[in-house]
C-alpha cells in the first residue's frame, strides 16, 4: 500500500484524516469485515505520523463500533449487523397466502435518475444502478421496489441476477458494510405505471417507503423507494425503553 502524505495545513486534525482513510479502506473492502488491519508499525510508516495521533483515529474508530482491539491480537475490522437484520419496524402483508415471489423489471446503469442520484450524493457525469421488481403472494402483486446504488456495487447486482435473492443479501455476500438507514413512509398515489404493475385504478392510494442507508465512513450507499398496495399492507412498529 502506497504511504499517504498528511495535509499538515489543513484544519481537520490529523488524527480526523487518518481516521478517514481508514474508513476508505474499510469502505473500499482493502480491509474486510473481520480481518485484522496493518500492525501500529506498518500503519505508522504508511501514514507518517506520531504513535498518539495514529493511536486517537483508532480510538475514536473503536469507540463507534467499527473497529475492535484486541490486547495481544490486534485490531479488526467489525463485522456489521446486515442493515435489513436490524430495522426498528417490521413491514407485514395481510396474510392470505405464503406463497411470495418476485420477477425483476429491469436492472440498469444510467447518468440520469436524477433524484436518486442527488440522494446518493452522486456528480452529474457519474452513471448509478437501478435495481427494480415487484412482488407477489399468491400470484397477486403487492408491492414495486426500485434500489438505487453506486455503479460498482451495481456490477455485483448484475453477477447475481436472481428473482428470488434479497438486495442487501447480495450487499452482505460482497462484504459491503452498512452502518444505518433513515426510512420515510408517505401516502403516494398511483401513476400509470404502478397502477398497472399492481393492478390498481391509476390515482389510487399507495404506501411508499424510502430508505437511505450510508456505510461506515457515513457516504450515501443506497437509495430504495418501495410502493405497497394499501390494501395489502400493515406497518408495525416496536419500541422499547432501554
Amino acid at each position: 500500500m502506497e504511504k499517504q502524505t498528511m495535509d499538515n495545513t489543513n484544519r481537520i486534525p490529523l488524527y480526523q484524516q487518518i481516521k478517514e482513510l481508514i474508513l476508505q479502506n474499510i469502505q473500499n473492502r482493502i480491509w474486510k469485515p473481520g480481518e485484522y488491519i496493518p500492525s501500529e508499525i506498518k500503519l505508522l510508516d504508511e501514514f507518517n505520523v506520531s504513535r498518539t495521533t495514529l493511536r486517537q483515529a483508532i480510538s475514536s474508530l473503536v469507540q463507534e463500533g467499527i473497529l475492535d482491539s484486541q490486547q495481544g491480537k490486534g485490531t479488526k475490522v467489525n463485522t456489521y449487523t446486515p442493515i435489513n437484520r436490524i430495522q426498528s419496524s417490521t413491514i407485514r402483508f395481510e396474510e392470505q397466502g405464503d406463497k411470495f415471489t418476485s420477477k425483476i423489471l429491469r436492472m440498469d446503469f444510467s447518468l440520469e435518475m436524477y433524484h436518486a442520484k442527488k440522494q446518493l450524493n452522486k456528480p452529474e457525469n457519474e452513471k448509478i444502478f437501478l435495481y427494480e421488481r415487484v412482488r407477489f403472494a399468491d400470484g397477486t402483486p403487492i408491492a414495486i421496489l426500485q434500489f438505487y446504488t453506486t455503479e460498482s456495487i451495481g456490477r455485483l447486482f448484475m453477477t447475481n441476477q436472481s428473482d428470488t435473492k434479497e438486495p442487501y443479501a447480495i450487499i452482505e455476500e460482497n462484504n459491503v458494510s452498512l452502518k444505518h438507514a433513515t426510512d420515510w413512509v408517505t401516502a403516494v398515489n398511483a401513476s400509470t405505471k404502478e397502477a398497472d404493475i399492481l393492478g390498481v385504478r391509476g390515482g389510487e392510494s399507495l404506501v411508499q417507503i424510502s430508505r437511505l442507508s450510508s456505510g461506515i465512513n457515513d457516504m450515501p450507499i443506497e437509495y430504495s423507494r418501495t410502493i405497497y398496495r394499501a390494501d395489502k399492507f400493515n406497518y408495525s412498529v416496536t419500541l422499547a425503553n432501554y
